[in-house]
């Protein structure tokens, strides 16, 4: 496997660095990096940049370890209280995809279709794929 590169950077990678770093600058794991003070910042990538530096070959394996033993010991364990954390909401609407009978049962009843909208749906043009 190649060493980490900046393709890498995906959001799960992103997560799980910033919950590996986050307690070595004496903040909670789960801390936003927004939410840095800005000398902060500048030590977190510092730190951050030490450890990319310091991954090998086996990089996704060692920052999955990494991100576990701190997930387990600092914040999933006796004390966790899930009250206390923010949860991310990154798309505030839903998707609603119609099926083609509903579709046709709302061609020519535009009005209804605008009060599901204005209720934050966004109506898919095309049906989503089931995954099961």
């Amino acid at each position: 496997m190649p060493l980490f590169s900046h393709a890498d950077f995906n959001e799960d990678n992103t997560t799980r660095l910033r919950v590996i770093i986050m307690p070595q600058i004496k903040r909670p794991p789960l801390t936003a990096f927004n939410q840095l003070l800005i000398n902060e910042k500048v030590v977190f990538n510092k730190l951050l940049n030490e450890y990319i530096q310091k991954l090998g070959e086996d990089w996704n394996e060692t920052i999955l370890r990494d991100f576990n033993e701190i997930a387990t010991t600092e914040i999933f364990n006796d004390t966790f209280d899930a009250s206390k954390h923010k949860v991310a909401i990154k798309n505030e609407t839903f998707s609603l995809a119609l099926t083609d009978e509903q579709r046709e049962f709302f061609a020519d009843k535009p009005e209804e279709l605008s009060k599901i909208s204005s209720m934050g749906f966004v109506i898919e043009e095309k049906p989503l794929p089931i995954i099961c």
